[in-house]
This record gives C-alpha cells, structure tokens and sequence, in this order.
C-alpha cells in the first residue's frame, strides 16, 4: 500500500543505446559533421566549401551573403589586407564555388580605421549592392557600394558622421526600380543618437535622409537594426529607442515612411507591464497587404531576463497582435534573444535565435517558434542543442518553396563552436537533419546567413583557418547523403571468414594499422573475428552491393582489446556483434568524437557475462537489438532512432548521466526497459511499444509535436516536461526515495493521464508550473 504524501500542482499563474573489451574511438576530423535528424530525411553533403583568406593573414569574416536564379553566391564582409585595415570585401561565386570576381574597397587616405561591410542584395539585372561603416573623419561613416554583374564599381555613397559614437548602416533593402535603402544609427543635430534611414537612387544619388530621433538628449539614442520596402515604396525601419524619464525605458520602435519620406507613423513595443529595460527591435519583414512583423528580445519585469517578442502590426501601425515566447529557463529568469524572422506566403511568422535552456550547465539552444499570421497563436516551438550541450545561437532563417524551415548559427563543439544548420519541416517543426560544420583550425566557426535556392542550402560566415586567423567560410549543401567515410586503404580481400589478426587476408598484405581506413565490403556472406588489441582510423562494414551478409565479431581475450580509432567514425550496413567469451569481460564501443551511423544490424548479446557500453553517438537507421543490460554513455552524446531499437525482455538499455540526449524521431522503440537518468528524452516521431515503461530521473522529457504516439513515462525525483502529453500517453510523477517533482517552465495542456504517487513513506509529489498554465482536456 502506497503511503501518504503530499502532492501538489504549483503554478505561477494559474491551476491550469563473443568479445572482451571492445573499445570504438573516434576522432574529430575538420569538415562536414552531421548530426541526429528528426525523420528519415538524410542530412545534406557538402558540394563545396569555399573559403577566403586575405593577404594579410589576418581576420576575414563575412556577414551576408545573397545567392541569384543562377546559383551564383555573393557574400561580404570584412577583411585585412597586408598594410591595411579592415575593408569592405565582396565575393562572387559561381554555382560550383570558383571566385567569378572578388572586390575590395578601402577608404585609401581618408582616414585610418575599418570598414565593415554588414549587408548585401541583388537586384535582377546582377547588380550587387552592399552597405555598412566605413572609418571616416570622426567616426564611422555610413558607406554603400554597387557594383555590376562583373564586379565593377558603379558608385560609392558615404554619409559622413559628426560623432564617433555612430555604429554607421546595418541594414539594406532595394525595391524594383534600383533604389537602394538604408539604415542604422548616426549622431543627430547636437544631441543623441538616431535612426537615419537614406534613400539613394539606382545613380547612386541621394534622394532622401530621413532621422528619428524621440529625445534631445545627448544620453538617448535610436538604434535602427532592420529595414525594408513594399511594392509601393513605403519604407519600414525598426531597431530600438531610449528616452530618459519615459517610464518603459529602451522600446522598439518601428516607423513607416512613404516613397517621399513622410514619416506615416511611428509605434513603440514597451514590453511588459511594469518594465522600463530594454527592448529591442531586430528583424522586420512586410506581407503583400502591407502588414508589418517585428521581432526581437524585450526584459522581463521585474526581473532582468529577456524574451522572444513578436509583433504584427497593421498598415496603419495598429497592433493586431503581439506575442512573447519565454524558452526553457526556469520562471522568467533566462535570456531568449530573437535576431531573425521570416514569413511564408500565408503571412505566418517564423521567428530564431537563442533561448535559455536551464540546463546543465546552463546555456542556450537555438529555439524557433512559428506564429499564426492571422491569431498569433504558437504552432509549434523547436529548439536545437547541439552535441556538445553547450552554448548554441541562430543567427538566421530561411524558408524553402515547400514550406520547410532553416535556420544557422553558431553552436558549441568538442573544441569551440561550430557552423550548425538545421532543416525543419514547416507544418509539425519536427527536424529533417543538422548539420555541422568545424573548420580547417579546429576552433571557432560562426555562421552568420543562409539561403536556399532550387534545394541547395548556403551558410557563410566566420571560420578559423590554420595560421590564417578567421577566414570568410561559404558552405553549398546539396543533393542529401549518408556520409560513409573516406576511401579505403586496407580491405577484407575475399569473402572467406578469417581472423582480423590475419595479414594474408587484407587487400595491403598486412593487418590494419592505427592510420588506416578499413573496408569489410566485400560481397559474400562471412565473418571478420578480432581477438585482440585493434586501432584504425575509420570502419566500415557492410557489402557495398547488397550482397551476402558481412559481419564483424569482435571477440575479446584476456591480454587485449579492440579499439578502433577514426576520423569519420563507423558505418555499418552489415552487422556487428558486440559479446564475450570470456566470464565477466565487458563488450564496449567507444567512439570519441564522431557517429556510430546504423544501417544495418547490431546485436549486443549477453555471451558469458559482463557489461555492455555504447559510448558513441548512435543514428540508427536500422536494428539495434539490445539482449543484455546496456549502458548508452557518451560524454555529451547525441543519440538519434530512425529505424528499430528492439531491448528484449529482461534486458535493461540505461542512459546515464553525461549530459545525453535521445531522439525517438521515427521507426520504432521496443522497450522492455529503458531508464534515463540526468539525460534528456526527446519523442519527436515514431512508435513507442513494449511491455515496460520509460523511467526517467532528473532528467527532461520532450515531448515534440509529432511525438504524440501511445507512452507510458515515469517521472522519478526532479524532472521537467516541455511539449504537450497527447491521447493514449501516461505521464507517472512518481516519489521514490525522495520527492517526486515535475516542473513545466510554460505551462502545458494535457490531453493524456497524469498520475501523482509516492513509493515510501511521505515523499511530497508535486508539479509546478513557473510560467503559464496547465490545462486539462
């Protein structure tokens, strides 16, 4: 008989994955990287990564990038030539990479400084135009550029500063004439700073400058981050806007000029009830009946983290609606940052950035939400957090003609942070694939903008080369692939079982050393048996004509172990067992920096005892049969199921610290046992069935939008829950020697069965909702 406890529901708001030891190390290999999908889309391969170092050595960074009909990529940015500073560098690439032309313009004796290209467009004739701060008298000086089809100056545009306080353009849009609109911050006449919007025409002549400026004090400012212009010519503009002794502080004001400059309005987003911080406005995008979408970061009140805001507004400037998204921090207390924002043509908004995760440690994960363009509603939230559970930042967005969503940024890797780039289906938010990018000097990699086009996605940005400082790094991704390692230097010769041992068997007369790609490809049925102490640098095993079955039996003997050591991790097509011969002897993959990818079979078998340890990234695209008691155990390991994941009855498959998570995106998870602990669970997709249950402790359960299959969780110790329970699902908040504690940081609407029960005597069961409502249908 269970004892009685106290059980609570606390809301904010409202009651509402024959061998000895076997050992798989992976190393880390500059390039393409991929990670867990959410359906059975393959990630994307690299067409071609082009990067740019300049003359200097020194840092080259690109900021924007813009791609033609034609496939043709042009990027800018910033980058050090040898005796100089920082200047604008625009590249044009052809659709297979090649530089078709490369510019570079510098002030020359103007005055000493960088120049910082920070936006780019085309128009349909080929002509590029690109704007940001140039180093003038003073301070930086706003400075646009076109050039045409072949990379020739047409003109340069300075508007000169009278304050070293300017930040210069950020922002650039060109309507169908050729003109060119521009904006950011600059001094105003005697006081602060302001927006100063400027219209040039396709000569390059200044038609109109156009200020905001809501204080004459020199301690405010306006600070334009985003503009664009409707098939009319109305120009919109929005950014941010600080007015001493105004009592909702910093807001984000966004403003509506004619074709002439008449200003037609001007609102202002103030936040929260009761905040007088920071709000700031941006990205802006304008739909086809002159509707306006603003989103950025807003404080919370009282305290001092910020959220998502969203705003779409009339062509008056009336608010028809506005929406906050507060991640998955606990309470209000976490920092969600919005910095891009696109819409479909059935004017819903897609809004990406970076959003507290509250996890451990700490950190922020790429979160995108999709807002109803009529209601505002949120349909779906996905948040990406990237292998090495560390901090993660979108940067930018992109749809596609399907309705698929992409966003890129920066994201923590083994070393420092990485190119990440995700695919998500539009409808659901489930994620196609990630993929990720380490650059040539294994440190840090920073994308900054995307586009997709006829299917190709392109990501440029930031990249640390080998003694070349940060070099411009351009990323075609085209038709989808699974990655199957390098070429192989040393294969099974012949379809004849043998001893791994056995020099005369391999294709190089020798066995495997340490630096080598090994093949168990060819066609037959057969079985590779290793007995000892073995290292390569790559694995694959599996019949590259689907013919036979290959398998590789890695068996143990008491004076060694297996250890495969390699650069694009294992791919298996064929089958691999994992066992022991010996009493007691453990059976382990150790992958260290890369991906066990499953296409095939593998079996983990009890064989004469001891335990079982997959300690490597798992994307499973075909069986893992679990008929022994198995530790999935990979220091910040991803691990994703797109296939079957069979755990027999009376076998256990535990996930246990290591800050892991599992991705049940599709195909199916049997589970007679699973037990996760201080992991993350993630049900996406796919089908949960078995006879037991899925325990989880101090863990986080995240239940997606099309995890909505039949589940049983158990909830043990302090657990937190994002997503919704959905019909036929049973969530147990279970206190077992200790308190039983469910926590939603955004409330939830349950649609499932929620039982609250204590195992011992007195332990408090209880769920808390820090932000919002738990509704129960």
């Amino acid at each position: 008989m269970r004892e009685s406890c106290a059980r609570k529901i606390v809301s904010r708001w409202m009651i509402w994955i024959l061998l000895g030891v076997v050992s798989l190390a992976v190393l880390a290999m500059p390039g393409l990287l991929w990670t867990p999908s959410a359906t059975a889309d393959s990630p994307p391969g690299e067409e071609w990564v082009a990067r740019y170092n300049g003359t200097a050595n020194s840092f080259d960074g690109a900021t924007a990038m813009a791609v033609d009909a034609s496939g043709n990529v042009y990027v800018t940015g910033a980058s050090y030539a040898f005796g100089s500073e920082k200047d604008f560098l625009t590249i044009k690439y052809g659709p297979t990479g090649t530089i078709l032309w490369e510019a570079r313009y510098t002030n020359g004796t103007l005055t000493a400084g960088d120049d910082f290209a920070r936006a780019i467009a085309t128009d349909a004739s080929g002509n590029v135009y690109v704007t940001g701060s140039s180093a003038g008298p003073i301070g930086p000086d706003y400075l646009t550029l076109k050039y045409d089809s072949g990379g020739t100056l047409q003109w340069a545009a300075r508007y000169t500063t009278t304050s070293s306080a300017s930040t210069g353009a950020r922002a650039l849009a060109v309507d169908g004439s050729g003109n060119v609109y521009v904006t950011g911050m600059d001094a105003g006449w005697g006081w602060g700073m302001d927006y100063l919007t400027i219209r040039y025409s396709p000569s390059g002549l200044e038609d109109w400058a156009q200020r905001l400026s809501r204080s004459t004090n020199a301690a405010d400012y306006e600070a334009a981050q985003a503009v664009a212009v409707d098939a009319d010519g109305n120009v919109y503009v929005t950014g941010t806007s600080k007015v001493t002794g105004l009592s909702s502080g910093e807001d984000a004001v966004t403003v509506k000029y004619d074709s002439a400059a008449s200003q037609l309005w001007a609102v202002a987003y103030t936040g929260l009830p009761g905040s007088i911080a920071a709000d700031w406005g941006m990205a802006l995008a304008v739909d086809g009946s002159g509707n306006v979408y603003v989103a950025g970061h807003s404080t919370d009140a009282p305290v001092t983290g910020r959220d998502y805001f969203t705003v779409k507004y009339n062509s008056g400037g009336g608010v028809i609606w506005e929406k906050r998204y507060n991640g998955a921090g606990a309470g209000i207390n976490g920092d969600d940052e919005a910095t891009a924002l696109v819409l479909d043509s059935a004017g819903n908004a897609y809004v990406a950035g970076a959003s507290f995760n509250n996890g451990a440690p700490a950190n922020s994960d790429y979160a995108t939400v999709k807002y109803d363009g009529a209601t505002g509603n949120q349909l779906w939230v996905a948040r990406y957090n990237g292998p090495a559970n560390g901090s993660d930042a979108a940067k930018a967005i992109a749809l596609d003609g399907s309705g698929n969503v992409y966003v890129t940024g920066n994201s923590a890797g083994s070393t420092m942070s990485d190119y990440a780039t995700v695919k998500y289906d539009g409808a659901t938010g489930s994620e196609l694939w990630a993929v990720r990018y380490n650059g040539t000097g294994n440190g840090i990699d920073e994308s900054a903008a995307i586009a997709v086009q006829s299917g190709n996605v392109y990501v440029t940005g930031k990249s640390e080369g080998i003694g070349s400082n940060y070099d411009y790094a351009t990323i075609k991704y085209g038709a989808a692939v699974v990655p199957s390692g390098p070429p192989c230097d040393n294969s099974w010769a012949s379809a004849v079982s043998g001893l791994w041992s056995d020099a005369t068997k391999w294709s190089a007369g020798a066995v495997p050393t340490s630096t080598a790609n090994v093949c168990i490809t060819v066609d037959g049925t057969y079985v590779v048996t290793a007995t000892g102490s073995v290292t390569v640098k790559s694995l694959r095993v599996g019949s590259s004509g689907n013919t036979g079955v290959q398998t590789l039996q890695a068996q143990g003997s008491s004076s060694g172990a297996l250890n495969l050591t390699a650069s694009y991790g294992i791919t298996n097509t064929g089958t691999i067992v994992l066992s022991s011969i010996n009493s007691g002897y453990s059976a382990q993959i150790n992958v260290t920096n890369g991906v066990l990818s499953n296409t095939g079979t593998v079996n983990v078998n009890p064989g004469t005892g001891g335990t079982r340890t997959i300690a490597a990234n798992l994307y499973n695209q075909g069986t893992v049969n679990v008929n022994t008691d198995t530790t999935l155990s990979k220091l910040s390991g991803s691990h994703t199921n797109l296939g079957a994941i069979n755990i027999a009855t009376g076998a256990l498959l535990t996930m246990s610290g290591n800050s892991q998570v599992f991705n049940h995106n599709a195909g199916t998870l049997t589970t007679n046992g699973f037990s996760i602990s201080s992991n993350t669970f993630n049900y996406n997709g796919g089908v949960i069935s078995g006879t037991a249950t899925i325990t989880l402790a101090n863990s986080t359960l995240n239940l997606g939008p099309g995890g909505t299959g039949p589940a049983t969780f158990v909830m043990q110790g302090s657990n937190t829950l994002i997503g919704n329970p959905s019909p036929g699902q049973t969530i147990v908040v279970q206190g077992v020697a200790g308190s039983g504690i469910l926590t939603s940081a955004n409330g939830f609407t349950n649609g499932g069965t929620i039982r609250m029960e204590s195992v011992g005597s007195g332990y408090t069961v209880q769920i808390n909702v820090t932000n919002g409502t738990l509704t129960n249908t």
